[in-house]
């Protein structure tokens, strides 16, 4: 027997003999092999073989089955199964897809809602799956659809896997159903929709304002409706209310009890809420409030206590002092329930409302215009009301304000050192005043007077004496009369005037000396209160800029900024205010210009040679004093004198001698190059 494996090559191919021997004899067969390739299979996803290593994958009957275990989307594909021989190859391809069930995605808060009512509400059905699954709702196990969801919830749509509800009522609160199913399945999920009310308080025949007297017991009823059921709080005045013995509330709160109504009952209240000038006199208002989680409602409820008049408070007044001529307000503060009418008599005879008295605020307040003298009398007003009436007495006393005669304000100017007085008239009246007189607010006392011989005021206060005026009196007086009634004020502002005058020590100096050409300043300090006015004048004519002249430093100096024959003369300042006038004159004078003259021969006159030889030039000319020596060679200076001449060095020839003498009144002095230098010859 001859076997090979089963992957027999080709190379096996041919014709063997199988030769058979024993002793008796031998015998031989001959057999033809030929070697036939087996069937080759190829199975393939997307193309691609598959992967060896996926344990999810197994084959059977001899590679003709595939098996694929706990199939996911990610094994979806094409697959293929290829056979090949050495006849050729065939192939089958097949189309995987995996089917997903549906699932549900839901957070827990969307599984459990609570909305307000009328408010807007979207209920939604998030679901996975393959195919896309089909989302049905149900409500309490009804299918929605879109021909019923109106019908069954008010104001709601379907839009894909969401309701929509605009408007929720609370009938609509319960159980809605989220169904989703495909191919693979189907799955459920329930969404509990709870719709909170508002509070509700019932008004309808329940009246909230009450009046009783006092001791007597009332209730208060405030029903409430709302989902989830409201708690009911009561408030005194805006405050929470705390139970006592006289007040009490029923179990739910709903209730609130008075079993014994009396004033204290709003203790807590404002009293001006409750009491004066307000037409609700003694109504103490009392709220229910109810809340839950939805909102709140709230309602008011008056408990009216009825009560006789009454006079009460800690300031009431009954005497009234006004001056002439004033306002007065007389005030009736009557409490009561129901609010009393008022009646206003004067000593005793009933008033009525004219020009000048006016009844506000019901009756409780009597205002007089302009009060007068004859309006003195004793004011009562009588409160009056269904459980009784009351009465209050009020004096009112007219006190006239003293009067200054003349203006209030008066402006008084006087002239340095001269005397003034401050007159403060009174009118006659028979209340006693007294006289003040300030200074700029501060009082003037005979202490403040002392060592001040220039102001006196008299014993009868009405008259400041100021004998000799000074700029440091200048000022704010005010005359200060006051009586039981008030005061009046009048004021003096007194100026103090100071003549215009010219100060020396600052002013230019009268006399100016000036070289022609040159510029001048010319200085005219001028003070004074108020500040004077400043004229210049140039031979008789005023002064104004022009191109040679300005007038500068508010008119106190003139600069002059080419000095010529014409503007040499006589300037004059003149200052000028209310109180006087100053006038200053400054003389300007020409003298010669700086200048040199062409070289000079000059010849020695005498016997002797340069014997006290004088040569004199006036102005424009030198003047030479030189030695009684022929034989001195000098240089000379002679620097710059009162009358303009400049600072000149004279080399005097023929001399040998260093001496010095004197030029021109000053000492010869040594020649230095950057003088100027004019050579003398003597003959």
């Amino acid at each position: 027997m001859y076997r090979t494996n089963n992957d027999g090559l080709l190379g096996h191919r041919g014709s063997y003999v199988c030769h058979a021997k024993n002793d008796v004899g031998n015998a031989e067969i001959n057999f033809d092999v030929d070697v036939i390739k087996s069937i080759t299979m190829y199975r393939l996803y997307d193309f691609k073989p598959l992967s060896s290593t996926n344990n999810r994958i197994t084959k059977a009957q001899n590679d003709r089955r595939l098996n694929l275990l706990n199939a996911t989307i990610a094994d979806e594909g094409g697959y293929s199964c290829r056979i090949k021989n050495d006849a050729g190859e065939t192939r089958v391809d097949y189309k995987l897809v995996v089917l997903v069930p549906p699932s549900i995605v839901m957070l827990d808060k969307d599984k459990n809602r609570t909305v307000i009512e009328n408010e807007s509400v979207t209920l939604s059905c998030p679901a996975t799956g393959k195919p896309e699954p089909v989302i049905t709702w149900l409500k309490d196990g009804e299918t929605l659809h879109t021909e019923n969801i109106s019908n069954v919830v008010k104001s709601a749509v379907i839009k894909g896997s969401e309701i929509k509800i605009a408007r929720v009522k609370s009938t609509i609160s319960g159980r809605f159903t989220c169904e989703a199913s495909n191919r693979a399945g189907t799955t459920e999920q329930d969404v509990l929709l709870n719709v909170m009310t508002l509070p509700r308080i019932e008004r309808e025949g329940i009246p909230s304002d009450i009046e009783d007297v006092e001791g007597r017991t009332i209730t208060l009823s405030c029903p409430v409706y709302g989902m989830p059921t409201p708690t009911v709080t009561w408030l005194k005045a805006g405050r929470p209310l705390n139970q006592h013995q006289n007040i009490k509330t029923s179990a739910n709160g709903q209730k609130l009890y008075f079993l014994r109504l009396n004033k204290d009952d709003a203790d807590s209240l404002p009293f001006s809420l409750y009491f004066l000038y307000n037409d609700d006199m003694f109504i103490y208002r009392y709220t229910c409030v109810a809340k839950n989680a939805a909102g709140e409602d709230k309602r008011d409820f008056n408990v009216k206590l009825l009560e006789a008049p009454s006079f009460e408070g800690p300031n009431l007044v009954r005497r009234v002092q006004v001056n002439a001529g004033k306002p007065s307000v007389l005030n009736c503060p009557a409490g009561g329930s129901p609010p009393p009418a008022i009646t206003w008599l004067k000593d005793g005879k009933t008033m009525f409302p004219s020009a000048r008295h006016v009844f506000l605020d019901g009756g409780r307040q009597l205002q007089i215009s302009n009060t007068q003298s004859d309006d003195k009398a004793r004011y009562t007003c009588i409160a009056t009301n269904a459980v009784g009436s009351d009465d209050l007495e009020t004096s009112l006393n007219v006190v006239s304000v003293p009067i200054i005669l003349g203006e209030k304000h008066e402006k008084l100017e006087v002239i340095e050192n001269f005397r003034q007085d401050l007159i403060c008239e009174l009118n006659e009246t028979e209340t006693p005043v007294d006289i003040e007189w300030q200074k700029a607010g501060q009082t003037i006392t005979q202490e403040t007077l002392r060592g001040d011989s220039y102001l006196q005021i008299p014993s009868s206060g009405r008259r400041l004496h100021i004998l000799s005026s000074r700029t440091s009196d200048s000022g704010r007086y005010t005359c200060v009369v006051r009586n039981a009634a008030g005061e009046a004020r009048k004021t003096f502002n007194l100026k103090v005037l100071v003549p215009a005058t010219i100060r020396d020590s600052s002013s230019s100096e009268t006399l100016q000396t000036v070289i022609p050409g040159s510029k001048l300043s010319l200085d005219c300090d001028v003070e004074g209160n108020p500040t004077p006015e400043i004229t210049w004048r140039y031979g008789g004519e005023e002064l104004e800029d022009d191109d040679n002249i300005k007038i500068i430093n508010q008119r106190k100096t003139i600069l002059i900024s080419n000095i010529d024959g014409e503007r040499a003369g006589k300037y004059t300042c003149h200052s000028n205010n209310k109180a006087g006038n100053a006038t200053r004159d400054f003389v300007v004078r020409l003298t010669g210009n700086n200048s040199f003259y062409k070289m000079l021969n000059l010849s020695c006159l005498g016997s002797g040679l340069c014997d006290e030889q004088i040569f004199r030039f006036v102005h424009e000319f030198l003047t030479l004093f030189s030695s009684n020596s022929s034989d001195r060679s000098v240089m000379v200076w002679c620097p710059s004198s009162a009358m303009g001449l400049v600072d000149l060095a004279f080399v005097l020839t023929k001399m040998n001698s260093a001496d010095y003498q004197d030029v021109c009144g000053h000492r010869l002095v040594p020649y230095f190059p950057h003088y100027p230098v004019v050579s003398f010859t003597f003959p």
